[in-house]
């Protein structure tokens, strides 16, 4: 019998059918009867296995106070479980045995096995990560009605050539509302915090790549550096052909029936996509092209002699600075323009250096005020 976690399949063997029969009617969904990648017995035991330094051949870890002891063999990927009579929870302790041994081997099949959330919305794939209580379970739960939930807790992440794939996985989900081994092409990762409801580009690569390594269950030892190198080209891949952003929202609100919050929050969610399909698009047509973002409201402010530019897609309000504001006038009047053009517009108009116009212009980017990509002084 082979449980699937994502691309990668673990046959299980056991003299114990109870062991066999229990995970059958766990995962079910996950189970077939072809060969997968790592073989792996289970044996019962009534002592504690003696642990002995395994050496780089063997992948090995303990757990529940050594009640639980696995080892795999690097060579030929098998190995066996020894799972002794007094372990607590025995079976709901394999799950979590499971998902150590197929994060230990994901890197190397171009694997990510990651904590959070993902749905399917509307054919594109949209995950949350975030710390334990930030309420990515109880987002699920607000989306689930309109939405494929694809996993609430744990999913495994493909990294092929151009594209990146979410694939559900049968370890981890507690709730009815997840698909079963269901796959999407995830074009969004959000960083989930809480805080007031916004919005924001995660531009930060360096951060970026810290909270991916946060949020997978790969842990690195000692003599596993092709692991780990496997395991950040991955992670780079995946940082290529994927939106980032930061998330903030207060998951309270959902429990006390907060209805126009909870609304509000699935917009946010939606605006998500419309960044990325306007950042593809202008990337498509021209990297140099810039464009002021459709969500945009330009007033004037009077009384404070500024302007103001209201995000509808967010709720949020920005202010800007007397150079940001002949930009974006610009921007209001050209649909469509290049650094050159603006830099024509403005010299008759204002004596300005050039790399500060490209820090005003980066941070109206940074800020989806302005659509493109980033620019580069020089």
């Amino acid at each position: 019998m082979t449980i699937w976690i994502g691309p990668i399949g673990i046959t299980v063997h056991s003299g114990k059918e109870n062991y066999i029969e229990n995970l059958r009617k766990r995962f079910s969904d996950f189970i077939d009867n072809s060969q997968g990648q790592i073989d792996l017995e289970i044996v019962e035991t009534n002592f504690k296995p003696e642990i002995t330094k395994k050496g780089n051949e063997y992948f090995w870890f303990t757990m529940f106070s050594g009640n639980i002891y696995v080892y795999v063999e690097y060579a030929s990927w098998s190995g066996k479980a020894f799972i002794c009579e007094e372990t607590p929870v025995r079976y709901d302790s394999i799950d979590s045995m499971l998902t150590m041994v197929a994060a230990q081997f994901s890197p190397m099949f171009g694997l990510i096995l990651a904590h959070g959330c993902c749905i399917d919305y509307n054919g594109k794939g949209v995950c949350f990560m975030g710390d334990s209580g930030v309420g990515k379970s109880t987002l699920t739960k607000i989306l689930s009605s309109e939405y494929r939930i694809i996993a609430e807790d744990m999913f495994s992440i493909g990294c092929y050539e151009d594209k990146v794939v979410a694939y559900s996985i049968p370890l981890g989900q507690k709730h009815f509302w997840v698909e079963s081994r269901k796959n999407i092409i995830l074009e969004n990762i959000c960083f989930l915090q809480s805080g007031e409801l916004n919005i924001e580009v995660e531009r930060n690569r360096t951060r970026i790549f810290e909270t991916l390594l946060h949020n997978q269950f790969y842990k690195a030892r000692k003599n596993d550096v092709v692991l780990m190198d496997a395991m950040r080209f991955n992670i780079n891949r995946v940082c290529k052909n994927v939106s980032f952003y930061d998330f903030s929202w207060n998951a309270e609100r959902f429990y006390i029936k907060d209805r126009i919050y909870i609304k509000d929050v699935k917009k946010s969610i939606a605006s998500i996509l419309q960044f990325s399909s306007d950042k593809k698009q202008i990337k498509s047509c021209n990297d140099n092209v810039l464009t002021l973002s459709k969500f945009i409201r330009i007033r004037e402010d009077s009384i404070r002699n500024r302007l103001e530019l209201w995000d509808t897609s967010i709720h949020r309000l920005y202010g800007v600075t007397g150079l940001g504001k002949a930009v974006l006038c610009y921007a209001h009047e050209k649909p469509q323009f290049t650094m050159v053009e603006l830099k024509e517009y403005l010299k008759s108009r204002l004596t300005v250096e050039s790399n500060v116009l490209t820090n005003i212009l980066n941070e109206l980017i940074d800020k989806n005020i302005i659509k493109g990509e980033r620019i580069y002084n020089g």
